[in-house]
């Protein structure tokens, strides 16, 4: 374990030690896990913590950005995301094991179609039973864009592959024609 602060309880969300971590999320890609796996946290005076935040402190994408975690069934611990804050809240008292378990199941997730390429920054905290919020971990995620590729939509509806459009061209000459429909297929 890392060596003690003195704000507590910290989270280390990286197994070497050191407090923060750093990840990519890619447009369209599943949620990425927000912390390291051997998540910690210490509080050298009590085992106890009553509720942990993870805040994404610079959104760029509104509603689009989503922070996800569970409380894998322990009833004494509510887990409840506030989307205007964009701020993941687990509440209740509970030793500070099961809160590591509780934090390794957050995850990040983008599903704007364009999102703002920058870096986001999640700031971890807890407070122990005493009151006392220590000082918060960071995590660093990378928003990668893909560029996608244009969909002509003929009929106007949603999803232009479930939908079989014909148009017919014909030459003056020799009253040839030729028809596209959805399938990419063309009849000479």
């Amino acid at each position: 374990r890392p060596p003690r602060s003195t704000l507590f309880p910290y989270t280390t969300l990286f197994r070497s030690g050191d407090l923060n971590y750093a990840t990519e999320f890619v447009e369209g890609d599943e949620p990425v896990q927000a912390s390291d796996t051997d998540l910690f946290i210490t509080d050298p005076d009590s085992d106890t913590i009553s509720q942990c935040t993870v805040v994404i402190n610079n959104p760029q994408d509104g509603a689009s950005e989503i922070l996800t975690g569970t409380n894998y069934g322990f009833d004494e611990i509510r887990v409840f995301y506030e989307e205007n804050a964009h701020t993941l809240h687990f509440r209740g008292t509970a030793d500070l094991d099961l809160y590591e378990i509780l934090l390794r199941s957050v995850a990040y997730e983008n599903t704007n179609e364009d999102p703002t390429e920058s870096s986001r920054i999640l700031l971890f905290s807890c407070t122990d039973d005493a009151g006392d919020t220590g000082q918060p971990s960071i995590t660093s995620i990378t928003v990668s864009a893909v560029n996608d590729r244009p969909i002509i939509d003929l009929s106007g509806t949603s999803d232009p592959t479930t939908v079989d459009n014909e148009i017919e061209f014909f030459e003056e000459t020799d009253r040839k024609s030729t028809r596209l429909n959805s399938s990419h297929a063309v009849h000479l």
